[in-house]
């Protein structure tokens, strides 16, 4: 009765929050199907942790990377390990700026980040998507500083292709 009751209010308070069908539906599978060894406080703190890596991915005020990351971790958090999200939880506190040049491939991140297991899988996530939606000429070459405005490749080039006012034709 108590599980039961568990399930219920959880996946009540759950299904309040702007998360998606499969985000959802795994919550409540973990509040309903926790084995008799697990004790309802490891669900509710799985469950809590889930919502607190999902909130900190899609709410960094970095709209890039809140799609980058948001949407990556929403498929990938619920179905984590501990260790795992405890990783994942090492790459949201590192900076917004480094973490999108080191995903995108603008720099090479340090050792430290490198290494960790979930930073290797964000940015296969974020490299695949680069491939897929981005042509190879629309985006610098790996380990480059992307063009930072719109008006910046005349400035590179010698005075002829420069800007030049109608009257000087």
């Amino acid at each position: 009765m108590l599980r039961r009751l568990l399930h219920t209010s959880q996946c009540y308070l759950w299904r309040t929050l702007p998360i998606s069908e499969a985000t959802y539906s795994t919550i409540c599978g973990l509040a309903r199907n926790f084995s008799d060894n697990a004790s309802e406080a490891a669900v509710v703190n799985r469950a809590g942790m889930i919502n607190k890596l999902l909130y900190r991915s899609r709410q960094r005020g970095f709209l890039e990377l809140d799609l980058m990351v948001g949407l990556w971790a929403e498929r990938e958090v619920p179905r984590m390990s501990s260790d795992m999200m405890n990783h994942f939880a090492e790459i949201l506190e590192l900076e917004n700026p480094d973490l999108f040049k080191w995903l995108t491939g603008q720099l090479i991140p340090p050792n430290e980040v490198s290494s960790n297991p979930a930073f290797q899988a964000l940015k296969g996530h974020v490299q695949d998507q680069l491939g897929e939606s981005c042509h190879a000429s629309a985006h610098a070459p790996s380990g480059k500083d992307w063009v930072r405005g719109w008006d910046d490749s005349w400035r590179k080039q010698p005075d002829a292709s420069s800007p030049t006012s109608v009257d000087e034709k």
